[in-house]
């Protein structure tokens, strides 16, 4: 099934100050069907992050068919560079006022 695929604006600022931070990104988001947008490696750790445009956006169908059925390491939902950074431990979770 065919599918049109879009990036959040947000997405490209993420990345780049993830790798800025030192982490490994791959960017996933045109795989579809649910699987989360950006696969991060830092400090020995994999994680999974879905980029949403902002905090009120939601999950599609198909992610959240995805969510309930991970059984990997950490799958995260992030909206801003700060968000990311806090996800990976750079910013700590008192420190973070979104």
């Amino acid at each position: 099934m065919a599918y049109a695929k879009r990036t959040d604006a947000n997405q490209a600022e993420i990345v780049k100050t993830l790798r800025e931070a030192g982490a490994d990104v791959y960017d996933l988001s045109k795989v579809g069907k649910g699987i989360p947008d950006l696969l991060v490696t830092f400090n020995g750790e994999t994680i999974l992050m879905e980029v949403k445009r902002d905090a009120k956006a939601k999950f599609t169908a198909d992610q959240l068919k995805f969510i309930a059925k991970w059984k990997g390491g950490p799958l995260s939902r992030v909206d801003s560079p700060e968000s990311a950074l806090r996800v990976i431990g750079l910013i700590a979770k008192k420190d973070y006022n979104h």
